[in-house]
Parts: structure tokens; sequence; C-alpha cells
């Protein structure tokens, strides 16, 4: 019950992670694939469509291609590093844009701060799987 309840160790490490970010509060997985599927599981129901870049982490596009669509859960992928794609596949049901940074194939980054100014104009979340550039470096303000 110890490290699967109250664990001091994960408390000090989830609350040096949101003080690094500045944020409120962080949450720890076991897995980047973990992370993943919480995230967006949590963000997404029966008839949503998610936005997302090309070639994602393995893991992420079998969410998408395989569990997702089995809850009626759509994906579209696109060329992320243009805001014109992001505005041209966002459907009325689209409530998760998936980013990575940089993406995990081609390195190729995303407009972040268009994309998530886009994302709350429509009240889209934005989600971003930050795997290799950790947060200290990657700052859009």
């Amino acid at each position: 019950m110890y490290s699967r309840g109250l664990n001091p160790t994960v408390e000090i490490l989830k609350k040096k992670l949101a003080a690094l970010d500045g944020a409120e509060d962080c949450l720890v997985f076991n897995s980047g694939a973990a992370a993943i599927f919480a995230g967006v599981l949590a963000n997404v129901k029966a008839g949503d469509h998610i936005v997302s870049v090309k070639a994602p982490y393995t893991w992420a596009q079998r969410m998408f291609d395989v569990v997702l669509p089995r809850f009626g859960v759509t994906t579209t992928y696109i060329n992320g590093t243009k805001i014109e794609n992001w505005e041209a596949a966002t459907k009325p049901n689209t409530t998760l844009y998936y980013l990575e940074s940089p993406n995990s194939w081609d390195f190729a980054l995303q407009p972040l701060k268009e994309v998530a100014a886009l994302a709350r104009s429509k009240g889209i979340i934005t989600f971003i799987d930050n795997s290799y550039c950790s947060p200290l470096v990657s700052k859009t303000n």
C-alpha cells in the first residue's frame, strides 16, 4: 500500500517538478505511454475528434488508431509545423490537439503559441508530449 498510495518520495518529486515548471501541481507516471493514455483519455469522449501531429510516438499512435476508435473517437494526422494545418483539420467535434515537442520521429517543431491560441479560441484542449525537450528549455512565454 505504501508505494501505491501516499508515497513521500513521489510527493517530493511532484513538488519539485511542478516548481521547476512554475505549475501548481504535477502528476508522475511510470511511463510516457501511461501519461499519454491518462491525459488523452481524461479529455475525450465518444464522438470526439483529435488532431495529432503525423507520426507521433508509437504508443500514442496505437491509442489513436486501435483503442480510441472502439469508443467512437477519431483522429486526423497533420504536418503540425504550420498553423494552417491545425485550422484546416479542426472539425466541430474536435476536442483535443496532440503535439510533440519535438516530434518523435522527425524532430519537427510545432508553433506552440499559435496552436495553443487557436485551441483556446475554440475551447479545445492542447496536449503536448514533451519527452525530448524539458520544460526548462521549452518555454512559450
